[in-house]
């Protein structure tokens, strides 16, 4: 048994077909991010944190925490994911809590990349023991 379609019926078909292959793709930071999260889980160390510039741009830090007893002074690499390509500053200051204990300092700009709409740059540095 063969349908057939009527003119109001087939209009309407290609109607509804035209709104669905049109449909936009979102390829925002938003559905980007989380695969970049999962990638530098693996590659970077896990997630620390994350915030936004003074810009307004949304960025993740990813590294490790290896330290077993309170230093004075660590060496750190951290890897910053920015939202959306962008121009890293060449030294970022960096504040964490490690085991507790406040660390900070001045991390400087190692190398960056731009892919996929964000860019990731990595840094490195050392941190000082802050005393609270």
């Amino acid at each position: 048994m063969r349908y057939k379609m009527t003119k109001k019926s087939f209009t309407l078909f290609i109607a509804l077909m035209i709104l669905v292959v049109c449909q936009p793709v979102n390829l925002a930071a938003e559905s980007v991010l989380p695969e970049a999260r999962l990638y530098h889980d693996i590659e970077a160390g896990k997630y620390i944190a994350s915030g936004y510039t003074e810009d307004g741009i949304y960025y993740e830090v990813y590294g490790t925490q290896n330290v077993t007893r309170a230093l004075e002074s660590i060496f750190v690499t951290r890897t910053v994911v920015f939202e959306g390509i962008v121009q890293p500053d060449s030294t970022m200051y960096w504040k964490e809590y490690i085991n507790g204990d406040a660390y900070a300092g001045t991390l400087r700009l190692v190398e960056f990349s731009s892919s996929l709409g964000q860019t990731t740059a990595v840094y490195e540095g050392a941190l000082n023991k802050k005393i609270e």
